[in-house]
């Protein structure tokens, strides 16, 4: 999954804290969205999408024609009808005179393939190859389009994640700022505690309205992806986050051996090189003789206005029936035959090679992803000792500032550092999740929250 597509790293915190300040189901409205109802829907309408799939029939069209109808004789039908005008030979009078002609004639003929150094099998077999080749491009674009969904769905999750914390933020001071009035109004604090307090609560109330912001954008951008007409009121639903995973354990190499048998890249890839092996056979085919079989039917009218005519009798005389067979030897076609299978060699070569690289690719993909989990894990578990260590320091900071023995500043720095370091690890814990959700998606899992 490329993260470069949501915000920075450091944004992905508070989603972890839907395990501390979980958000009302009962508040979800019918607009709301599931990742799954999501996906769903960008299968069904998303151009990009669809248009893979009209690719897909195309294919499969092709084949189904060649495999179903492509060694049936082909029958075809014809009829010409003419007028000429000037000097005819009368055979009867044995002159020449100024009349006008009819002349007509129907033909129907028909040709069967018997042998073509067996073009046709491989091409049956080459466009069954493309056909399934088209299928996997359908399911590459299919997850191109969830892994982004999913990733968008996220920063909607996140977003209101931080809304929330930031509302929790600004609330915990402004409380405090209301005590410290009172402190300040008995005497028993300094005023400029007060105002530190109010300073610090504009600041909080400036970032509410920042991620309300961020939190609309989050949800216009889904909501665009999926080609909403009518986005005014979308939503998503907030899942309940999976349990943290533990150390990936899973060496990186099962998993790519693993994606190299559902990774439709790779499946496509492999299609080519055998729709590619077929284009070989089938310009060696060509190198070879081919025989087919013909037959057809005809018959004609010839009329010179002015002399009797007996349609049917004549239509009846002047058919024809004939059979026969046709020989083709390829002896010399400017070298196009032998040219062809060079050039079928090459592209079965290209094929294979392009085929390496896809694994190549993939298991570089697979490799950093599983590098990627298992320093996620490492940097939970190093935050977490961190978190106890600020917890403490924070519980005593609070109670000095309390009595009155902690100024502001000094409090409000011991704060941040406790809401940093929270924040570190929940961006950990977050990140782990979502690291090891993509390499369930290698082994061919479904994303799913």
């Amino acid at each position: 999954m490329n993260l470069s597509v949501i915000k920075p790293i450091g944004r992905w915190v508070s989603c972890a804290w839907l395990t501390m300040v979980p958000l009302s189901m009962a508040a979800q409205s019918a607009s709301t969205w599931t990742l799954e109802q999501c996906v769903a829907h960008a299968y069904a309408n998303n151009l990009s999408v669809r248009q893979q799939q009209m690719n897909a029939q195309y294919t499969q069209n092709q084949y189904e024609q060649k495999q179903r109808y492509g060694r049936l004789p082909t029958v075809n039908a014809s009829s010409t009808y003419s007028i000429g005008f000037g000097r005819v030979q009368l055979q009867s009078e044995f002159r020449y005179v100024d009349q006008t002609t009819h002349n007509g004639s129907v033909w129907v003929e028909g040709s069967m393939p018997l042998f073509q150094g067996m073009t046709l099998n491989n091409t049956i077999h080459k466009r069954e190859a493309e056909w399934q080749a088209a299928m996997q491009k359908v399911a590459v674009t299919q997850n191109d389009m969830a892994l982004t969904i999913a990733t968008y769905y996220l920063q909607i999750l996140f977003d209101k994640e931080l809304l929330v914390i930031a509302n929790q933020q600004l609330e915990v001071t402004r409380q405090q700022a209301e005590r410290a009035k009172v402190l300040v109004d008995k005497g028993s604090a300094a005023p400029n505690v007060y105002y530190e307090l109010k300073a610090q609560a504009a600041r909080e109330a400036m970032n509410v309205t920042v991620q309300e912001n961020n939190l609309m954008l989050s949800r216009l951008n889904l909501a665009q992806l999926l080609d909403l007409e009518d986005v005014e009121g979308f939503d998503v639903m907030v899942p309940v986050l999976p349990d943290m995973p533990p150390l990936q354990a899973d060496p990186a190499q099962n998993i790519y051996q693993q994606a190299l048998d559902v990774m439709p890249e790779i499946k496509g890839a492999a299609y080519r090189v055998e729709s590619s092996a077929y284009d070989l056979k089938i310009a060696r085919g060509n190198l070879y003789p081919s025989l087919s079989a013909f037959g057809g039917w005809n018959s004609g009218i010839y009329y010179v206005k002015g002399i009797d005519f007996d349609f049917s009798e004549q239509f009846k005389n002047n058919a024809n029936s004939y059979v026969g067979l046709t020989l083709r030897i390829p002896i010399f076609n400017n070298m196009e035959a032998r040219y062809g299978v060079k050039n079928a060699t090459i592209g079965l070569e290209s094929a294979r090679l392009d085929l390496e690289n896809e694994k190549m690719v993939l298991r570089k993909k697979v490799q950093q992803a599983w590098a990627d989990a298992n320093a996620a894990w490492k940097k939970y578990e190093s935050g977490r000792e961190a978190v106890v260590s600020y917890e403490e320091s924070f519980r005593q900071a609070e109670s000095r500032f309390n009595v009155g023995l902690l100024n502001a500043m000094d409090y409000s720095t011991v704060k941040n550092d406790y809401i940093r370091a929270q924040s570190e690890w929940l961006q950990a814990k977050y990140e782990c999740i979502l690291r090891n959700k993509v390499l369930d998606f290698y082994k061919g899992e479904k994303i799913v929250l």
